[in-house]
C-alpha cells in the first residue's frame, strides 16, 4: 500500500500566500491604529479611567498601593453609593424570556428550544455576567459581552466543545473609527492577553510572554501574550482575523448567524457616536463639592474640640508648651493665665448643612434617583401620592436602562440559538416537563435550527413599583372579568404574573390545548347514545327517576 503523502504548497503558492498575509496585516493594523486613535482623541479613555477612580476611591486621581490604606487620603464616596443603588433597580433576578417560532414548524419546536436555551445559559451563570455588564454600563459607560463557541482540547483527551460567554473590559474593545452601531460597523477589535501555551495550541506559534504588551497595560497581565482579534468585513467577506503587530496568526470564517459576536449594553448613547456617556461623568463635580463640604465640616468640629491657643512668649516653659499642644492633656502649669487665649471657633450654621443636602439632591437630579428611590425616607414629601409621583419620576431612567438590557438579552439569545444550531453536534440530555411529568430527552443542533423570535421580560425589583403594578392588575381583572371581548385566559395569565410573580402563580393556569381536551372530555353525551345501565331503569323511557329508583331492590 502506497504511503500517504501530504501535498505541500509550491514555491509560487507560498510566495503568493506570504504576499496576501502581508497585505492583510498592513490593512488590519492600520484599521486598528485608526480606531485606537479615534477613541483616544474624543477623550473616552480618560473619562473611563476617571469614572473607575471615582467609583473605587471617590476621587479622579489614581491611588498607589501605599495610599490605599491611608484614611487621610480617602474620600466619602457618593459615586459608589449611587451606582450601587441603581444596579438592583434594573433587575434583581435572571430576566425571563419566551421563544416564539415564526413558522408553523418552528412554533412546534419553540418550547424545546426554550428549554435548551435555559439549560445552557444556567450552566454559564448568565445572571452573574449580566450584573457585571450592568456595572460596566454605569461606570465606564458600556458593558461588552463576547458570545462565542469554544472548541479546543482541555487536557486528558477531553475536548471543550461548548457555548462561551465572557464579559470583557470595555477599554480592550474598539469599533472601527466613525461607525455608530456595532452590527452595522465594518468591524471591531478586541485586545486579548493569552498564555503562551494557549497561543501555541491554537495557532502553532511560539510567542514569548510580554512580547507585545503595551506600556499602559496592567501589570497583572505580565506573563501573557497580547493577541488582537478583528471581527468584521475584509474583502467583502465577514471574517475573524487573529494577529499581532508582526504577523497574522489565523483567519476564520464568521459564525453562520452572521452577526458580530458581541453584545453591547450602553448607558447614555450619542446619536452620532458609538461610545456612550458614563453615569459617573455628570456626578464628578458634585462629588468634589460634597467632599469639600465634608472636609470643612470636619475641620469645624476639630477646631471646636481642640481650638487654637495664642500664647505669649515666656508664659509657659517648653514642657508645658508641649502639653498645650496635646488635646488629651487638660492640666498645664503657667505663670500668667492672661497671656494665654483660646480661639473662638465659628459655629457650624444651618447653611452648610443645607448646602450639603442640596448637593446630594443635585446628584439625584443627575442620576434620576431621589432619596426615596434609594431606599431612604423623603422628609419633604409627606403624602403617599406625592411619594409615588417622585418614585415614578425616578423610575423613568431606570426603564430606559431596562429597555437596553432587554435588547442585550435578545441579542444573546439570538446568537446563542445560532451557535447551538451550528455547532451542537454531540447529543446532550435535558429535563423537559410536560403533561406526563419530568422526562429526559436528548437534543442536537437539528432540534435548535429554525427561525425564532424572543420575548424578554425583566421585572424591576423596587417594592413600591411592584405593589402599584399588582394593584393595577387586580383592578383590571375586576373591570374586564367576563367581558366577551377580552380573552379571559390571557387576562388571568397577565394578572397572576403581575400580582403574584414571587410565587410563580402563572403556572397555575392550564395550557389552552389542555383546557380544550378537558372541555371535550366533559361534554355531555346525548341520551340516545347512553347504553342502559345494568340493574337500573332506562330514564329516557319516561317517568320520575326517583320513583323508578325506589322500585329497585337494594
Amino acid at each position: 500500500m502506497e504511503d500517504y503523502k501530504e501535498d505541500k504548497p509550491t514555491y509560487k503558492e507560498r510566495k503568493e500566500s506570504k504576499k496576501n498575509d502581508e497585505a492583510l496585516l498592513k490593512w488590519v493594523v492600520e484599521k486598528r491604529d485608526i480606531a485606537i486613535k479615534f477613541r483616544k482623541d474624543i477623550g473616552w479613555n480618560e473619562m473611563v479611567k476617571r469614572a473607575w477612580n471615582y467609583y473605587m476611591h471617590g476621587q479622579a486621581e489614581d491611588f498607589n498601593d501605599a495610599e490605599l490604606g491611608n484614611r487621610e487620603e480617602r474620600k466619602a464616596n457618593y459615586v459608589f453609593s449611587n451606582i450601587e443603588s441603581i444596579i438592583p433597580k434594573i433587575f434583581d433576578k435572571m430576566p425571563g424570556f419566551q421563544v416564539v417560532g415564526r413558522g408553523e414548524e418552528d412554533a412546534g419546536k419553540a418550547p424545546k428550544v426554550e428549554t435548551i436555551l435555559r439549560y445552557k445559559l444556567e450552566k454559564i451563570d448568565l445572571e452573574g455576567l449580566l450584573e457585571d455588564m450592568t456595572r460596566d454600563q454605569l461606570v465606564p459607560s458600556m458593558g461588552v459581552m463576547k458570545i462565542g463557541w469554544s472548541l479546543e482540547e482541555a487536557g486528558a483527551g477531553i475536548v471543550e466543545d461548548d457555548l462561551s460567554l465572557e464579559v470583557i473590559d470595555p477599554l480592550l474593545f474598539w469599533i472601527t473609527a466613525g461607525d455608530k452601531r456595532l452590527q452595522s460597523a465594518t468591524g471591531c477589535f478586541e485586545k486579548m492577553f493569552l498564555d503562551p501555551k494557549e497561543v501555541k495550541k491554537r495557532w502553532k506559534k511560539d510567542l514569548k510572554a510580554d512580547a507585545y504588551i503595551g506600556k499602559d497595560d496592567d501589570k497583572k497581565r505580565e506573563g501573557k501574550v497580547c493577541i488582537w482579534q478583528f471581527s468584521g468585513i475584509y474583502n467583502d467577506k465577514k471574517q475573524f482575523i487573529y494577529f499581532t503587530d508582526k504577523e497574522v496568526l489565523g483567519v476564520v470564517d464568521f459564525y453562520e448567524h452572521g452577526r458580530i459576536p458581541y453584545a453591547i449594553l450602553p448607558n447614555y448613547r450619542k446619536s452620532q457616536e458609538f461610545y456612550p456617556i458614563s453615569e459617573v461623568y455628570n456626578i464628578e463635580p458634585l462629588q468634589e463639592e460634597l467632599v469639600e463640604i465634608d472636609i470643612q465640616m470636619s475641620e469645624f468640629r476639630k477646631r471646636g474640640v481642640n481650638p487654637k491657643k495664642f500664647v505669649k512668649k515666656g508664659a509657659v516653659d517648653k514642657v508645658n508648651m508641649e502639653r498645650l499642644k496635646d488635646p488629651r492633656v487638660n492640666v498645664v502649669e503657667m505663670s500668667d493665665t492672661n497671656h494665654i487665649q483660646w480661639e473662638k471657633p465659628g459655629n457650624i450654621g444651618s447653611d452648610i448643612y443645607n448646602m450639603r443636602q442640596m448637593k446630594k439632591e443635585d446628584i439625584g437630579l443627575m442620576t434620576g434617583q431621589n432619596e426615596l428611590s434609594r431606599g431612604g425616607t423623603e422628609q419633604t414629601v409627606k403624602t403617599a401620592t406625592g411619594q409615588q409621583i417622585m418614585f415614578d419620576a425616578a423610575q423613568g431612567r431606570i426603564r430606559q436602562k431596562v429597555r437596553a438590557l432587554k435588547n442585550v438579552m435578545r441579542e444573546i439569545l439570538m446568537q446563542t440559538q445560532g451557535l447551538l444550531a451550528q455547532f451542537q453536534d454531540k447529543e446532550e440530555m435535558i429535563k423537559i416537563t410536560d403533561a406526563s411529568g419530568d422526562v429526559y430527552e436528548g437534543y442536537t443542533k437539528e432540534d435548535v435550527q429554525g427561525s425564532f423570535d424572543f420575548e424578554i421580560d425583566i421585572v424591576e425589583s423596587m417594592p413600591l413599583l411592584r405593589e402599584r403594578r399588582s394593584q393595577l392588575a387586580l383592578e383590571a381583572y375586576k373591570m374586564f372579568k367576563d367581558d366577551p371581548v377580552v380573552d379571559q385566559l390571557a387576562l388571568k395569565k397577565k394578572v397572576l404574573k403581575l400580582a403574584f410573580q414571587d410565587i410563580g402563580a402563572s403556572e397555575l393556569i392550564k395550557d389552552e390545548t389542555e383546557e380544550e381536551i378537558i372541555e371535550e372530555e366533559m361534554q355531555p353525551i346525548p341520551q340516545e347514545q347512553l347504553p342502559e345501565l345494568q340493574g337500573l331503569p332506562n330514564v329516557s323511557a319516561g317517568g320520575n327517576p326517583m320513583e323508578l329508583l325506589g322500585q329497585q331492590q337494594i
